[in-house]
């Protein structure tokens, strides 16, 4: 604990703990999955303050249950991705500022996302410091298997449906946030909320861990995005009446806004920190999930054991 500069932290001796064992199994290229289960605990404990290193271990988790303790597989590009990226975090910063000095700026922006066949888009405006919605920045991007082909990656795109919100949380995040003008050290976080008509990603930003792809993967890079800039984000639901303005967004209904305040997003141009290098290896890392899956005895439900059920005594 920094008291003086209220930050709260790991200790040297468990940071460079976790970057050796780390840097041993990156070295390796492999670990014993229950080595890997007992790593995590600790990984885990690590992740308590250090709050933006935490939807980096869903993989990991998927990884490690995948097969029996005593499997030793090679660890895939993905992994070994995210355990580089891990070591990184650890050595450039171990302690996090604490939110009880946090600035809570409230409802900043509210997104909508839409996957129906091919016409799949998402769209965002700021809501905050407007009067209405043609005083309001805003953008609109269409997706397609060019500029985002993980959203097609389970065939319809209306699948990854949570996934393709969550990116409109992150473009909101990365060209909607304000400029934050104070300094690191005085500023503590800025408290964020974002609208949103989809439950499950409110709570999902709450517990910032998912072990499932292609939501993690944008999860991880909404979490170094909002790490850089020291804020805390708030998905609250709103129900879809009253997001109609962004769902016409993922419409291409532009009536409600001007055009002149419209922030033109191309995601190519987007500098992510680690969002396509994952990407770039996902497919191949759930190849390699399922295969090692595959491999795990069958049980047959006859064979598990019966437990015996106590009859009451009738007087």
């Amino acid at each position: 604990l920094d008291v003086g500069r209220f930050r709260i932290g790991v200790t040297e001796a468990r940071a460079q703990w976790a970057i050796r064992w780390i840097d041993d199994k990156i070295r390796e290229r492999r670990v014993c999955l229950g080595e890997l289960r007992e790593g995590l605990g600790r990984l885990q404990f690590l992740a308590g303050p250090l709050e933006h290193v935490r939807p980096f271990l869903g993989p990991l988790y998927a990884w490690a249950s995948a097969g029996p303790r005593y499997a030793k597989p090679l660890l895939p590009v993905m992994i070994l991705l995210i355990l580089q990226f891990i070591v990184i975090e650890l050595k450039r910063e171990r302690m996090a500022r604490s939110p009880s000095k946090a600035r809570v700026l409230g409802e900043i922006f509210r997104l909508d996302a839409k996957a129906e066949g091919s016409d799949v888009a998402i769209g965002g405006w700021r809501c905050a410091g407007v009067k209405n919605t043609r005083e309001a920045s805003w953008f609109a991007v269409k997706l397609n298997r060019v500029n985002a082909p993980w959203a097609f990656s389970r065939g319809e795109a209306f699948r990854t449906i949570a996934s393709l919100e969550l990116l409109g949380v992150l473009v909101g995040v990365m060209v909607l946030m304000p400029e934050v003008g104070s300094s690191v050290e005085t500023l503590g976080s800025v408290s964020l909320t974002c609208g949103t008509d989809n439950q499950g990603n409110m709570y999902l930003m709450d517990k910032l861990l998912t072990t499932k792809y292609p939501l993690g993967v944008v999860l991880m890079e909404l979490s170094t995005q909002l790490g850089r800039r020291g804020a805390t984000l708030r998905a609250d639901w709103i129900p879809r009446l009253q997001n109609e303005e962004a769902d016409a967004l993922t419409n291409s209904d532009f009536r409600h806004f001007d055009p002149a305040k419209r922030i033109t997003v191309d995601l190519n141009d987007l500098k992510f920190n680690v969002l396509n290098h994952l990407f770039d290896n996902g497919d191949a890392y759930l190849k390699e999930l399922e295969s090692l899956k595959s491999k795990i005895p069958k049980v047959a439900p006859s064979s598990l054991p019966t437990v015996p059920t106590s009859k009451r005594r009738r007087k």
